[in-house]
Formats: structure tokens, sequence, C-alpha cells
């Protein structure tokens, strides 16, 4: 079956641009195309859409306001806007009911592959097994407030490194935690951070807000069991962020991408957590298939929980309303090619990153994944792995390979 994809503009001019830019996609999806926010309204009324795409500034109803009313009405629906760099104000207007912001003028590869990426996600996130599992969780995470805060904040006009200091400062637990981190050798910084308000100033608001996050999931967890995973778990994640903000600098220099390449290190097993708490005993059996099979412990959790870990993280982060690159990393961390990336991206440094670092660790029953080097080699990365290899080995604070 065709998707549905709904193109919202109030310049008849510019649908036709697109009409006839992706004109070549007719066999594979179909378009309409809606002069401005209550016609696309009507349209969707008549017959719902799996992607929406509109323009920012429309009279009437702002794309933002469009957007909202397609989140409230119709959730299941993807959302992008496009948006030029003057409209830095209703794109904050967008934050959380917008999945992907793209940028104008777009050209036509970068929006097939922006569109052909979301419905790959939105395939895995749509899976029997997936929505099985995720009706008979009993305890699914919710953000912590002082998150909810923070985002709030980073979209007021005057957000400030001070005032978010102060927002983590109001809990004294977060407060420990964060300084704690920032001051590990994860960071490697030259003299100790003693206040929320350097740390964020000298990491930067996003890397703030990722460790918030981290913090939250891998701390409080009740039993013995719980808090052995989570130690595990996190200690991996770690190294894994550590790896993959490397890669994404020493391939790709400090473009922007290596702040989410790190969040998404840092919450990639978050789904092992998830599927540990609400579903103990399977979990346990997933973990001893994995053993006796000798098989990687995501292959065993499909086989009993009919998905995996990534695919339930992912989720969760999804719920969230964690941005699309972030929730397509987690999601594709173990089969980077299922996804529709093509691009040394968060996704390829996480991949990496993950497989890299289990090669690092004491030898152990299970089998780990291995590198998709059929992806790798799209990407012309696969003559950097011995490379990567080689500087993990001489610790976190190796230079470029």
């Amino acid at each position: 079956m065709k998707r549905r994809i709904l193109f919202v503009d109030d310049e008849a001019m510019v649908l036709q641009g697109l009409q006839r830019m992706l004109r070549a996609k007719r066999d594979d999806w179909d378009m309409q195309f809606a002069n401005g926010g209550p016609e696309a309204l009507a349209a969707l009324a008549d017959r719902p859409a799996d992607l929406v795409v509109s323009d920012m500034r429309m009279p009437g109803m702002s794309g933002a306001q469009l957007l909202r009313e397609v989140s409230r009405r119709y959730p299941q629906t993807v959302r992008f806007v496009l948006s030029g760099h003057s409209d830095t104000e209703l794109v904050l207007q967008c934050v959380g009911t917008a999945h992907q912001f793209l940028s104008k003028p777009c050209d036509a590869e970068t929006l097939k592959t922006a569109i052909t990426r979301a419905f790959a996600l939105n395939d895995i996130l749509q899976e029997n097994g997936l929505r099985q599992l995720v009706t008979q969780l009993a305890s699914v995470p919710s953000p912590p407030t002082i998150y909810n805060r923070l985002h709030e904040q980073l979209a007021l006009p005057d957000a400030s490194v001070e005032k978010v200091g102060r927002i983590i400062g109001d809990d004294p637990a977060m407060t420990v935690r964060i300084l704690q981190l920032v001051n590990s050798a994860f960071f490697g910084l030259s003299r100790k951070i003693c206040s929320p308000t350097e740390a964020a100033t000298l990491l930067g608001m996003e890397t703030i807000k990722a460790l918030v996050l981290w913090t939250h999931i891998f701390s409080g967890q009740s039993s013995p069991d719980l808090r052995r995973l989570a130690d595990e778990v996190s200690r991996h994640s770690l190294l894994t962020a550590q790896l993959a903000r490397q890669i994404i600098e020493w391939e790709e220099g400090d473009n922007g991408t290596k702040e989410s390449a790190m969040t998404a290190g840092l919450l990639h097993d978050v789904g092992k957590l998830i599927l540990a708490f609400n579903c103990p005993a399977q979990y346990r059996q997933a973990t001893l298939l994995a053993a006796q099979e000798r098989i990687s412990s995501w292959e065993a959790e499909s086989r009993i929980f009919g998905t995996t870990h990534a695919e339930v993280g992912a989720y969760l982060l999804g719920l969230w309303g964690l941005p699309f690159d972030l929730v397509e990393a987690v999601a594709f961390h173990h089969a980077p090619s299922r996804g529709g990336n093509r691009a040394v991206s968060g996704l390829a440094a996480v991949h990496i990153a993950d497989v890299l670092q289990h090669e690092t660790q004491p030898a152990s029953r299970v089998q780990q994944s291995a590198l998709d080097q059929g992806y790798l080699e799209s990407l012309g990365l696969s003559s950097r792995i011995g490379q990567w290899r080689d500087a993990l080995k001489q610790g976190p604070a190796a230079g470029q390979p």
C-alpha cells in the first residue's frame, strides 16, 4: 500500500514546485497538496495521512498551529515542518509537536531522504511485536520534572545558562549526580566544576539535558538485580556515548551532531531496563537463551518478546518527544541498514561505538553484535574501523586516529 503524504503551503507556486520535485516518487507515495492549514485539516478529516509536511509561515493558521492540531487529532501521523532562518520564534512553538525540522529551501534529495527515514522508523515502532509488548508494560517511566522544566526554559527567548543552572540547583540530588559525572574521567575536564551553571557553560545546554535524562533513568532502581543491570548498562552507555561523540568529531568536526550522538549513546540501551523491570522472568529467559545458544542479547529478546530493547527504548524516547535523529539512532543501533540514514550521523557513530566498546569487555558467553559492514561501506567508513579500535585501546584521551 502506498504511503500517503500531505504537503501544506499557502503559496500555490511552492506546491507546484513540490509536485514537480517529487514526481519520481509517484509510484511509491500517494501525495496530496493543501493550500493552507484549514484545507489540510479538511483533507485529513476525509482521509488521514501517514505524514504531513507543512510550511511554517502561513496566514490564518501557522505551521505550528496546524501541527499541534494534527498531533491532537491524528497522533500516529508523522509531522515535518519546513522553516526558514527567520522563523525561530515559530519553530520554538513546534517543540514537542514536530518530529523533524527541515530548512528552506529544501532540495529534493534531502526531502526524499528525510521522508524515507521517517517511514523506516515509524515501521519499526509500529511492528506488531512491539505494539503488543507495550500494551502489557505495567510501568513506563516518565521524563523527570526537571527535564521538562529545562525543555521549557530552553524554548524561551531569554533562556540562559544561569537559569538552567538554577533549575538543576533546585534538585540537590540531581545536582550531586550531575557534578559527579561532570567531574569524572568521562569528560576529562582540566579543572573541577563546582556548580550546575559552570557545567552548563562548559558542556552546553543539550549535553546537560542529556545528563539529566541519563541520571534519572539509571538511578533509583529498587531491586539488587535491577541495580546491578543499571550499573552495567550505564557504564557501557557512558563509554559508548564518549566514543560516539569522538567519532563524530573525528569525521565531521564540531558540527553540532556530536551532542546528539552523545545523547543517543547515553540512552541507546534504556530499553533493557524497561524490559527487565516490567518482565523480569522473560528478561531472565532471554538472557539465558543468549548464553545457551551464543547469540546476541537482542536476537534472544526478539525470540522471547517479539521485539528488542532497541525498539522498546526508541518507543519510550519517542513518547518523551525526543528528536527524531536520536530516536532513530536508538532504534537501529544494532542494525543501521534497516534505517534510511545514509550519512555519518548519530546512528552510525552509536552503532560503531556500541560494537567496539563491547569488544573491549571480557569474554562473555553471550555473542555480541557485529559491525554492519555493508552499511559502513556505503558511508565510506570501513577503512576507519582499525584506527578507531587502536584509538580506543589508548583510552578516552586518545587523539584523532
